[in-house]
């Protein structure tokens, strides 16, 4: 196990407030944690949706003191409440769960426990006569999975936090959507135990932080949607979605 150690936080302000930046200004020349903006979102300001979402994904992560590598699962299940702040603005918050496979050849994973998470979106129409959008969305995700035990019986609690900012082009055909995309995202997978010495920590971060993605959503009536994406080369995922708009 790694030695005991005191966490040390990224910078993560500064690399969120960037990409904000990099991916808000272009939109806002032109009128314009799943990355996609459009999903989901409600039809109007002041109009709420309600969605049920699964997302499983594989991420290569390295050990925070010896840089060696591995892999990772997290899968969230969240029922998650948007509301439309302004015409293709909305802000998210989501309740869960969130699990956590290590990998690890002692056995064990760190099963659902209770997640939380917030986010806001935005898809400004750029060819509106086209149904061509320009889409930005930032999200938050923090997680208290269920202990781990080894098969050597010894107990693991866990900790998961990850971020995101995306930016994608959407296009729309009457009650289809589909779009895709680039992201940036972290995710600190942190674990601790006791020891003789006291309580020993340490943790993974993500190897990758760039990836891309692409989806679709189709709604029914404007009541209804489902929804699918697919994300790639930060990490190997999928999430799937039903929404209901108010």
């Amino acid at each position: 196990m790694t030695p005991e150690r005191k966490r040390i936080m990224r910078p993560r302000a500064a690399w969120i407030a960037a990409g904000t930046l990099l991916f808000f200004l272009p939109a806002v020349r032109t009128q314009a944690v799943d990355a996609g903006a459009s999903a989901g979102m409600p039809s109007a300001p002041g109009k709420f949706a309600v969605s049920v979402r699964y997302s499983t994904e594989d991420r290569d992560v390295y050990e925070y003191d010896n840089k060696e590598n591995f892999e990772s699962t997290l899968r969230s299940r969240f029922v998650q409440l948007a509301y439309g702040l302004a015409p293709h603005v909305c802000v998210e918050g989501r309740l869960g769960q969130m699990y956590w496979d290590p990998q690890d050849p002692h056995g064990g994973v760190f099963d659902y426990g209770f997640a939380w998470g917030l986010g806001l979106r935005a898809a400004f129409p750029i060819l509106p006569s086209h149904g061509i959008s320009l889409g930005w969305s930032l999200a938050y995700n923090h997680a208290d999975p269920d202990d781990r035990t080894r098969d050597d019986r010894l107990v693991f609690s866990g900790e998961i936090e990850e971020w995101q900012t995306s930016a994608d082009i959407e296009k729309t055909w009457k009650d289809l959507m589909i779009y895709t995309g680039v992201r940036y995202s972290q995710v600190d997978l942190v674990y601790r135990h006791d020891s003789a010495h006291g309580e020993r920590q340490g943790g993974f971060e993500e190897d990758n932080a760039f990836g891309v993605f692409f989806g679709s959503e189709y709604r029914f009536h404007q009541k209804l949607g489902l929804s699918a994406e697919v994300r790639l080369a930060d990490v190997t995922g999928t999430t799937l979605a039903l929404s209901y708009f108010f």
